[in-house]
Protein backbone atom coordinates (compact mmCIF):
# COMPACT_ATOMS: atom_id res chain seq x y z
CA UNK A 1 0.00 0.00 0.00
CA UNK A 2 1.04 3.36 -0.30
CA UNK A 3 2.60 5.67 2.42
CA UNK A 4 0.05 8.19 2.74
CA UNK A 5 -0.80 9.22 6.54
CA UNK A 6 -4.24 10.32 7.70
CA UNK A 7 -3.98 13.76 8.51
CA UNK A 8 -6.11 13.27 11.56
CA UNK A 9 -4.24 10.54 13.60
CA UNK A 10 -0.77 10.65 11.94
CA UNK A 11 -1.16 6.81 11.20
CA UNK A 12 -0.01 5.33 7.64
CA UNK A 13 -3.10 3.61 6.15
CA UNK A 14 -2.92 -0.31 5.55
CA UNK A 15 -5.08 -2.76 4.34
CA UNK A 16 -6.96 -4.05 6.99
CA UNK A 17 -8.50 -0.19 7.67
CA UNK A 18 -11.39 1.25 6.60
CA UNK A 19 -10.53 4.29 4.35
CA UNK A 20 -13.02 7.07 2.97
CA UNK A 21 -12.51 9.93 1.19
CA UNK A 22 -14.57 13.37 1.52
CA UNK A 23 -15.79 14.95 -1.83
CA UNK A 24 -13.24 17.38 -1.97
CA UNK A 25 -10.78 14.02 -2.58
CA UNK A 26 -9.07 13.85 0.77
CA UNK A 27 -8.83 10.14 2.30
CA UNK A 28 -9.06 9.33 6.24
CA UNK A 29 -9.62 6.55 8.16
CA UNK A 30 -13.40 5.82 8.58
CA UNK A 31 -13.46 5.99 12.58
CA UNK A 32 -11.03 9.12 12.58
CA UNK A 33 -13.23 10.76 10.27
CA UNK A 34 -16.38 9.95 11.78
CA UNK A 35 -14.89 11.23 15.05
CA UNK A 36 -14.26 14.26 13.16
CA UNK A 37 -17.74 15.34 11.74
CA UNK A 38 -19.20 14.65 15.48
CA UNK A 39 -18.00 18.35 16.28
CA UNK A 40 -17.21 19.90 12.79
CA UNK A 41 -18.88 19.35 9.57
CA UNK A 42 -16.04 20.60 7.22
CA UNK A 43 -13.36 18.79 5.61
CA UNK A 44 -9.61 18.56 8.18
CA UNK A 45 -7.24 19.27 5.37
CA UNK A 46 -9.69 21.99 3.07
CA UNK A 47 -12.38 22.84 5.27
CA UNK A 48 -14.65 22.33 2.60
CA UNK A 49 -18.09 21.79 3.67
CA UNK A 50 -18.80 17.60 4.08
CA UNK A 51 -21.13 15.38 6.01
CA UNK A 52 -21.34 12.00 6.60
CA UNK A 53 -23.49 11.14 3.63
CA UNK A 54 -21.07 12.32 1.44
CA UNK A 55 -18.38 9.95 2.37
CA UNK A 56 -17.02 7.61 0.01
CA UNK A 57 -15.24 4.46 1.03
CA UNK A 58 -12.34 3.21 -0.93
CA UNK A 59 -11.43 -0.04 -1.46
CA UNK A 60 -7.40 -1.13 -2.37
CA UNK A 61 -6.03 -4.25 -3.55
CA UNK A 62 -3.06 -4.94 -1.55
CA UNK A 63 -0.77 -7.86 -2.82
CA UNK A 64 1.12 -9.39 0.36
CA UNK A 65 5.03 -8.95 -0.04
CA UNK A 66 6.64 -11.89 -1.41
CA UNK A 67 9.62 -12.43 0.70
CA UNK A 68 6.80 -12.49 3.98
CA UNK A 69 7.99 -9.28 5.89
CA UNK A 70 5.11 -6.82 7.26
CA UNK A 71 4.55 -3.95 5.51
CA UNK A 72 7.12 -0.88 6.70
CA UNK A 73 3.70 1.67 7.51
CA UNK A 74 1.52 -0.90 9.64
CA UNK A 75 5.19 -1.22 11.59
CA UNK A 76 5.51 2.49 11.84
CA UNK A 77 1.87 2.53 12.94
CA UNK A 78 1.93 -0.16 15.68
CA UNK A 79 5.43 1.50 16.57
CA UNK A 80 3.10 4.88 17.18
CA UNK A 81 0.53 2.68 19.04
CA UNK A 82 3.01 1.20 21.28
CA UNK A 83 4.92 4.49 22.01
CA UNK A 84 1.30 6.22 23.11
CA UNK A 85 0.59 3.58 24.98
CA UNK A 86 3.75 3.78 26.51
CA UNK A 87 3.06 7.84 27.09
CA UNK A 88 0.00 6.65 29.09
CA UNK A 89 1.72 4.48 31.09
CA UNK A 90 3.72 6.91 32.05
CA UNK A 91 1.49 9.27 32.65
CA UNK A 92 -0.52 6.60 35.15
CA UNK A 93 2.60 5.67 36.62
CA UNK A 94 3.20 9.41 37.35
CA UNK A 95 -0.35 9.93 38.82
CA UNK A 96 0.41 6.23 40.85
CA UNK A 97 3.29 7.68 42.32
CA UNK A 98 2.26 10.80 43.01
CA UNK A 99 -1.25 9.37 44.63
CA UNK A 100 1.51 7.46 46.32
CA UNK A 101 3.11 9.76 47.86
CA UNK A 102 -0.30 11.88 48.62
CA UNK A 103 -1.05 8.74 50.33
CA UNK A 104 2.43 8.09 52.49
CA UNK A 105 1.95 12.26 53.26
CA UNK A 106 -1.84 11.27 54.71
CA UNK A 107 0.03 7.56 56.14
CA UNK A 108 2.47 10.05 58.07
CA UNK A 109 -0.15 12.90 59.05
CA UNK A 110 -2.77 9.86 60.25
CA UNK A 111 0.29 8.09 62.38
CA UNK A 112 1.64 11.47 64.00
CA UNK A 113 -2.71 11.97 64.97
CA UNK A 114 -2.86 8.64 66.29
CA UNK A 115 0.20 9.08 68.22
CA UNK A 116 -1.15 12.58 69.80
CA UNK A 117 -4.58 10.71 70.01
CA UNK A 118 -2.44 7.69 72.14
CA UNK A 119 -0.50 10.10 73.82
CA UNK A 120 -3.62 12.03 75.41
CA UNK A 121 -5.23 8.88 76.26
CA UNK A 122 -3.16 7.97 78.15
CA UNK A 123 -2.54 11.41 79.78
CA UNK A 124 -6.42 11.18 80.74
CA UNK A 125 -6.04 7.49 81.64
CA UNK A 126 -3.23 9.05 84.12
CA UNK A 127 -5.54 11.78 84.99
CA UNK A 128 -7.91 9.45 85.97
CA UNK A 129 -5.61 7.41 87.93
CA UNK A 130 -4.32 10.35 90.06
CA UNK A 131 -7.75 11.49 90.05
CA UNK A 132 -9.33 7.94 91.93
CA UNK A 133 -5.93 8.29 94.09
CA UNK A 134 -6.70 11.61 95.08
CA UNK A 135 -10.01 10.52 95.85
CA UNK A 136 -8.64 7.62 98.19
CA UNK A 137 -6.57 10.16 99.67
CA UNK A 138 -8.98 12.84 100.42
CA UNK A 139 -11.37 10.09 101.73
CA UNK A 140 -8.19 8.87 104.05
CA UNK A 141 -7.44 12.25 104.84
CA UNK A 142 -11.33 13.32 106.27
CA UNK A 143 -10.43 10.10 108.42
CA UNK A 144 -7.45 11.45 110.02
CA UNK A 145 -8.95 14.86 110.25
CA UNK A 146 -11.76 13.22 112.31
CA UNK A 147 -9.27 11.48 114.13
CA UNK A 148 -7.27 14.85 114.55
CA UNK A 149 -10.50 16.61 115.68
CA UNK A 150 -10.77 13.84 118.32
CA UNK A 151 -6.90 13.69 119.27
CA UNK A 152 -6.82 17.71 119.71
CA UNK A 153 -9.74 17.87 122.17
CA UNK A 154 -8.05 15.13 124.35
CA UNK A 155 -4.93 17.54 124.04
CA UNK A 156 -5.96 20.22 124.83
CA UNK A 157 -7.38 19.02 128.12
CA UNK A 158 -3.90 17.63 128.65
CA UNK A 159 -2.66 21.01 128.00
CA UNK A 160 -4.63 22.83 130.03
CA UNK A 161 -3.60 20.21 132.83
CA UNK A 162 0.45 21.14 131.98
CA UNK A 163 -0.25 24.83 132.28
CA UNK A 164 -1.35 24.37 136.06
CA UNK A 165 1.41 21.71 136.14
CA UNK A 166 3.98 24.35 134.86
CA UNK A 167 2.53 27.30 137.20
CA UNK A 168 3.44 24.85 140.48
CA UNK A 169 6.86 23.93 139.02
CA UNK A 170 7.41 27.62 138.18
CA UNK A 171 5.45 29.91 140.72
CA UNK A 172 5.82 30.93 144.14
CA UNK A 173 3.81 29.46 147.22
CA UNK A 174 1.30 31.91 147.18
CA UNK A 175 0.05 31.07 143.74
CA UNK A 176 0.31 27.76 143.84
CA UNK A 177 -1.67 27.80 147.16
CA UNK A 178 -4.45 29.83 145.38
CA UNK A 179 -4.43 27.58 142.38
CA UNK A 180 -4.86 24.60 144.62
CA UNK A 181 -7.71 26.21 147.13
CA UNK A 182 -9.76 26.28 143.65
CA UNK A 183 -9.40 22.95 142.57
CA UNK A 184 -13.02 21.21 143.74
CA UNK A 185 -13.68 17.37 145.83
CA UNK A 186 -14.04 15.44 142.78
CA UNK A 187 -11.87 12.45 142.31
CA UNK A 188 -10.40 14.00 138.97
CA UNK A 189 -9.14 16.66 141.23
CA UNK A 190 -7.50 14.41 143.86
CA UNK A 191 -5.88 12.73 140.85
CA UNK A 192 -4.04 15.81 139.17
CA UNK A 193 -3.13 16.70 143.37
CA UNK A 194 -1.54 13.49 143.50
CA UNK A 195 -0.06 14.16 140.03
CA UNK A 196 1.37 17.34 141.20
CA UNK A 197 2.95 16.23 144.20
CA UNK A 198 4.75 12.45 142.51
CA UNK A 199 6.41 15.71 139.85
CA UNK A 200 7.56 17.37 142.92
CA UNK A 201 9.17 15.00 144.65
CA UNK A 202 10.91 13.37 141.47
CA UNK A 203 11.94 17.02 140.73
CA UNK A 204 13.45 17.52 143.91
CA UNK A 205 15.60 14.08 143.69
CA UNK A 206 16.75 15.12 139.80
CA UNK A 207 18.03 17.97 141.67
CA UNK A 208 19.77 16.29 144.31
CA UNK A 209 21.48 14.14 141.72
CA UNK A 210 22.33 16.91 139.03
CA UNK A 211 24.24 18.99 142.47
CA UNK A 212 25.81 15.78 143.43
CA UNK A 213 26.99 15.46 139.70
CA UNK A 214 28.10 18.75 139.32
CA UNK A 215 30.37 18.65 142.26
CA UNK A 216 31.78 15.91 140.92
CA UNK A 217 32.54 17.10 137.81
CA UNK A 218 33.69 20.11 139.34
CA UNK A 219 36.59 18.48 141.71
CA UNK A 220 37.31 16.16 137.91
CA UNK A 221 37.93 19.00 136.30
CA UNK A 222 40.73 21.29 139.36
CA UNK A 223 42.35 17.60 138.92
CA UNK A 224 42.87 18.10 134.88
CA UNK A 225 43.41 21.70 135.45
CA UNK A 226 46.24 21.05 137.76
CA UNK A 227 47.76 18.13 135.56
CA UNK A 228 47.54 20.20 132.37
CA UNK A 229 49.33 22.60 134.02
CA UNK A 230 52.10 20.86 135.02
CA UNK A 231 52.36 19.15 131.97
CA UNK A 232 52.16 22.56 130.53
CA UNK A 233 55.36 23.77 132.49
CA UNK A 234 57.35 20.61 131.49
CA UNK A 235 56.63 21.23 127.50
CA UNK A 236 57.70 24.77 128.02
CA UNK A 237 60.78 23.43 129.29
CA UNK A 238 61.67 21.21 126.62
CA UNK A 239 60.68 24.12 124.13
CA UNK A 240 63.27 25.90 125.68
CA UNK A 241 65.47 23.46 125.26
CA UNK A 242 64.84 22.80 121.98
CA UNK A 243 64.68 26.38 120.97
CA UNK A 244 68.43 26.07 122.48
CA UNK A 245 69.54 23.24 120.59
CA UNK A 246 68.46 24.76 117.45
CA UNK A 247 70.42 27.65 118.15
CA UNK A 248 73.88 25.39 118.44
CA UNK A 249 72.53 23.54 115.37
CA UNK A 250 72.60 26.81 113.20
CA UNK A 251 76.06 27.66 114.93
CA UNK A 252 77.07 24.36 113.63
CA UNK A 253 75.85 25.22 109.74
CA UNK A 254 76.97 28.15 109.80
CA UNK A 255 80.86 26.63 110.78
CA UNK A 256 80.54 23.92 108.29
CA UNK A 257 79.48 26.42 105.27
CA UNK A 258 82.96 28.59 106.38
CA UNK A 259 84.85 25.44 106.57
CA UNK A 260 83.49 24.34 103.65
CA UNK A 261 84.74 28.04 101.79
CA UNK A 262 88.17 27.34 102.82
CA UNK A 263 88.46 23.45 101.52
CA UNK A 264 87.24 24.78 98.30
CA UNK A 265 90.16 27.45 98.25
CA UNK A 266 92.26 25.07 98.97
CA UNK A 267 91.29 22.54 96.74
CA UNK A 268 91.57 25.45 93.72
CA UNK A 269 94.88 26.34 94.62
CA UNK A 270 95.57 22.56 94.17
CA UNK A 271 94.05 22.86 90.74
CA UNK A 272 96.38 25.32 89.67
CA UNK A 273 99.52 24.07 91.08
CA UNK A 274 98.40 21.10 89.18
CA UNK A 275 97.64 22.79 85.91
CA UNK A 276 100.84 25.23 86.24
CA UNK A 277 103.93 24.43 84.32
CA UNK A 278 106.52 23.18 86.54
CA UNK A 279 108.76 20.17 86.58
CA UNK A 280 110.09 18.08 89.16
CA UNK A 281 108.98 15.45 91.53
CA UNK A 282 106.42 18.36 92.78
CA UNK A 283 104.57 17.86 89.88
CA UNK A 284 105.19 13.99 89.05
CA UNK A 285 103.53 13.65 93.04
CA UNK A 286 100.79 16.08 92.24
CA UNK A 287 99.61 14.37 89.38
CA UNK A 288 100.35 10.49 90.72
CA UNK A 289 98.03 11.75 93.51
CA UNK A 290 94.92 13.71 91.97
CA UNK A 291 95.08 11.02 88.21
CA UNK A 292 91.93 9.40 88.27
CA UNK A 293 92.95 5.78 86.84
CA UNK A 294 94.38 5.84 90.06
CA UNK A 295 91.54 6.53 92.31
CA UNK A 296 88.88 4.67 91.02
CA UNK A 297 90.63 1.59 89.32
CA UNK A 298 89.50 -1.68 91.44
CA UNK A 299 92.02 -3.66 92.90
CA UNK A 300 92.25 -7.04 91.30
CA UNK A 301 94.59 -10.00 90.92
CA UNK A 302 97.70 -9.40 88.30
CA UNK A 303 99.22 -12.09 86.58
CA UNK A 304 102.72 -13.18 87.35
CA UNK A 305 104.30 -10.62 84.81
CA UNK A 306 102.29 -7.79 85.95
CA UNK A 307 100.45 -7.22 82.75
CA UNK A 308 97.57 -5.10 82.36
CA UNK A 309 95.16 -7.93 81.67
CA UNK A 310 92.23 -7.74 83.87
CA UNK A 311 90.78 -11.86 82.70
CA UNK A 312 93.34 -13.97 85.10
CA UNK A 313 92.41 -17.72 84.21
CA UNK A 314 92.20 -19.99 87.26
CA UNK A 315 92.55 -23.42 87.76
CA UNK A 316 89.36 -23.76 89.89
CA UNK A 317 86.36 -21.45 89.03
CA UNK A 318 85.81 -18.40 90.73
CA UNK A 319 85.66 -15.07 90.90
CA UNK A 320 89.47 -13.56 90.87
CA UNK A 321 88.35 -9.94 91.92
CA UNK A 322 89.98 -9.44 95.48
CA UNK A 323 87.42 -8.28 98.33
CA UNK A 324 86.46 -4.79 98.55
CA UNK A 325 88.75 -2.76 100.60
CA UNK A 326 87.50 0.12 103.49
CA UNK A 327 88.03 3.22 101.85
CA UNK A 328 90.36 5.92 103.93
CA UNK A 329 88.33 8.95 105.55
CA UNK A 330 88.18 12.01 104.22
CA UNK A 331 90.66 13.49 107.08
CA UNK A 332 93.05 10.46 106.79
CA UNK A 333 93.05 11.52 102.95
CA UNK A 334 93.54 14.70 103.37
CA UNK A 335 96.29 14.00 105.85
CA UNK A 336 98.08 11.59 103.61
CA UNK A 337 98.13 14.18 100.43
CA UNK A 338 99.81 17.10 103.12
CA UNK A 339 102.60 14.70 104.05
CA UNK A 340 103.18 13.82 100.32
CA UNK A 341 102.88 16.92 99.38
CA UNK A 342 105.40 18.07 102.28
CA UNK A 343 102.59 20.24 103.92
CA UNK A 344 101.36 20.73 107.22
CA UNK A 345 97.91 19.55 108.29
CA UNK A 346 95.90 21.81 109.82
CA UNK A 347 92.46 19.79 111.07
CA UNK A 348 89.49 21.58 110.96
CA UNK A 349 86.16 21.60 113.26
CA UNK A 350 82.80 22.03 113.15
CA UNK A 351 81.76 22.93 116.95
CA UNK A 352 79.54 25.85 117.60
CA UNK A 353 79.49 29.19 118.71
CA UNK A 354 81.19 28.19 121.80
CA UNK A 355 83.74 26.29 120.05
CA UNK A 356 84.39 29.31 116.94
CA UNK A 357 88.16 30.43 116.96
CA UNK A 358 89.41 33.95 118.24
CA UNK A 359 90.06 36.84 116.02
CA UNK A 360 93.60 37.19 116.67
CA UNK A 361 94.10 33.48 115.43
CA UNK A 362 95.74 32.98 111.44
CA UNK A 363 93.20 31.77 109.27
CA UNK A 364 93.86 28.03 107.88
CA UNK A 365 93.84 29.83 103.94
CA UNK A 366 96.34 32.68 105.09
CA UNK A 367 98.90 29.23 106.49
CA UNK A 368 98.03 27.76 103.33
CA UNK A 369 99.11 30.21 101.25
CA UNK A 370 102.05 30.60 103.18
CA UNK A 371 102.79 27.47 102.83
CA UNK A 372 102.71 27.79 98.66
CA UNK A 373 104.30 30.52 98.39
CA UNK A 374 107.40 28.80 100.53
CA UNK A 375 107.76 25.56 98.30
CA UNK A 376 108.75 25.39 95.09
CA UNK A 377 105.79 24.56 93.51
CA UNK A 378 105.81 27.96 91.47
CA UNK A 379 109.99 28.15 91.24
CA UNK A 380 110.91 28.75 87.38
CA UNK A 381 111.54 25.45 86.02
CA UNK A 382 115.22 24.16 86.33
CA UNK A 383 117.49 22.82 83.24
CA UNK A 384 116.96 19.22 83.06
CA UNK A 385 119.81 16.68 84.58
CA UNK A 386 120.45 13.47 85.26
CA UNK A 387 121.19 14.37 88.74
CA UNK A 388 117.53 15.92 89.46
CA UNK A 389 115.45 13.73 86.96
CA UNK A 390 113.31 11.18 87.78
CA UNK A 391 112.81 8.22 86.63
CA UNK A 392 109.63 6.46 85.15
CA UNK A 393 109.14 2.87 86.50
CA UNK A 394 106.33 1.08 86.60
CA UNK A 395 105.31 -1.09 89.48
CA UNK A 396 102.82 -2.56 91.81
CA UNK A 397 100.25 0.98 92.59
CA UNK A 398 99.28 -0.39 95.98
CA UNK A 399 95.02 -0.75 95.25
CA UNK A 400 95.66 -4.26 93.79
CA UNK A 401 97.22 -3.13 90.24
CA UNK A 402 100.01 -2.09 88.61
CA UNK A 403 101.07 1.67 87.12
CA UNK A 404 103.50 3.72 85.79
CA UNK A 405 105.26 6.79 88.01
CA UNK A 406 108.31 8.86 88.34
CA UNK A 407 111.02 7.72 91.40
CA UNK A 408 112.62 11.03 92.02
CA UNK A 409 115.02 12.18 94.63
CA UNK A 410 113.03 12.87 97.75
CA UNK A 411 115.21 16.26 98.61
CA UNK A 412 113.65 17.43 95.58
CA UNK A 413 109.67 17.58 96.67
CA UNK A 414 110.88 18.51 100.09
CA UNK A 415 109.80 22.23 99.96
CA UNK A 416 111.21 24.59 102.33
CA UNK A 417 108.63 25.31 105.08
CA UNK A 418 108.18 28.37 106.81
CA UNK A 419 107.35 28.34 110.88
CA UNK A 420 103.22 29.14 110.84
CA UNK A 421 102.81 30.61 114.38
CA UNK A 422 99.85 28.57 116.06
CA UNK A 423 96.64 29.73 116.88
CA UNK A 424 95.74 29.12 120.86
CA UNK A 425 92.48 27.24 121.15
CA UNK A 426 90.33 28.30 124.25
CA UNK A 427 88.75 25.37 125.80
CA UNK A 428 84.78 25.61 125.81
CA UNK A 429 83.66 27.01 129.30
CA UNK A 430 81.24 24.89 131.15
CA UNK A 431 79.83 21.96 129.86
CA UNK A 432 78.06 21.66 126.47
CA UNK A 433 74.09 21.78 126.12
CA UNK A 434 72.73 18.10 127.18
CA UNK A 435 69.13 18.93 127.13
CA UNK A 436 67.16 15.64 126.53
CA UNK A 437 65.24 16.41 123.21
CA UNK A 438 61.66 16.80 123.79
CA UNK A 439 59.12 13.13 123.27
CA UNK A 440 55.57 12.45 122.93
CA UNK A 441 55.61 10.22 125.73
CA UNK A 442 53.91 12.57 128.05
CA UNK A 443 52.02 14.89 125.20
CA UNK A 444 48.76 12.88 125.81
CA UNK A 445 46.99 13.84 128.99
CA UNK A 446 46.30 10.32 131.29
Amino acid sequence: MIPAVCSICADYFESDQTCVSCPCGHVFHEHCLLQWLETSTTCPQCRRHTTSRKLIKLYFEVQPPEDGHLDAASLKNEVGTLEVDICRKKKEISDLIAENAHNSDRVVTLNKNNKKILKKLSDEQSTNEALKKQLDLMSYRMDEAKEAKRETKRLREKLKFLERFELVMSMNADVVDNMLREFGEGPKSARELATYCASLKREFENIKDSRKQLKEENSSLRKDLNQKTRVLEVKSKDLEAVQHSLVSLQDDVQSLEKEKKELRERYEMLQAALNSPMDGAMSSSLKQVFTPSNMTKRPRLSGPDGDDDDSILLAAPGDPQTPDLSLPSPSLETRNTCKDLGIRFVKTTSLAAKMKRPENMVSESAVWKNTLASSSLFNKRRALSGRNEGSLRKGYDGMGGHDRFSEVDPIIIRPNMKKVPRGVKRKPSGKPCTHALPTLDRFLPS
